[in-house]
């Protein structure tokens, strides 16, 4: 895709949600609301500091806006993978630019999703170590889902299966070799942050490299 449909697929999304104008975006960039329309027509691009502006401001990576690549099948779009997700022992994960996925099209939404490698067996043999997982942020897990957590007040993240049973949910492994994890939502909590589990996204893709 073009920088300029890149941009209308943003807007069009955040449209979705009432609270944007192009005006508010010309404001942030500190740029001219002519100018964003420049933008979307096609007529000009931006230099690359108002692209990272851009992409802070959607919430994306500079490079979905920089990937032109003609080598990507139609239908297909290149996610950048941004980080490292622990399928083990529950550690924190690191974030750090680790390439990039072809995904579908449809699977990818902006602002919304984003993909992480996996390190660590605890989800063998479903999901290997080195495989590229999708996640959905905004997308609620049902049981048996797999999901991206963080699970203490310390930031530890994980990757397991989502079971959950009136207040008491379940992060099972898919590797026998580890137990699960098991964590008692406080109902006293006004907010999420205030119990010990914080679901960051539900698995809707994997990919794995063939050798």
């Amino acid at each position: 895709m073009s920088f300029k449909q890149k941009l209308k697929a943003l807007i069009l999304e955040k449209e979705k949600f009432g609270n944007f104008s192009q005006s508010e975006l010309a404001r942030q960039m500190g740029v001219a609301r002519s100018t964003i329309s420049q933008y979307v027509l096609g007529k000009t691009e931006p230099n690359f500091e108002t692209i990272k502006k851009i992409a802070s401001f959607f919430d994306v990576q500079p490079g979905y806006f920089l990937d032109d690549d003609p080598d990507v099948p139609e239908g297909w779009v290149k996610v950048p993978v941004i980080g490292r997700v622990p399928a083990g022992i529950a550690i924190e994960a690191i974030e750090e630019f680790e390439g990039e996925m072809l995904v579908p099209a449809h699977e990818y939404k902006p602002g919304q999703t984003f993909g992480l490698r996996v390190v660590g067996d605890s989800m063998e043999p479903s999901i290997l170590a080195g495989d590229c997982v999708i996640v959905d942020r905004l997308n609620k897990p049902d049981n048996g889902d797999v999901v991206v957590c963080r699970v203490n007040c310390y930031g530890e993240v994980t990757l397991k299966r989502f079971f959950q049973e009136k207040n008491i949910i379940t992060l099972r492994p898919d590797n026998n070799r580890y137990p699960p994890i098991t964590i008692i939502i406080k109902e006293s909590c006004v907010e999420e942050s205030d119990n010990d589990i914080h679901i960051l996204g539900k698995v809707t893709l994997l990919t794995r490299k063939k050798i």
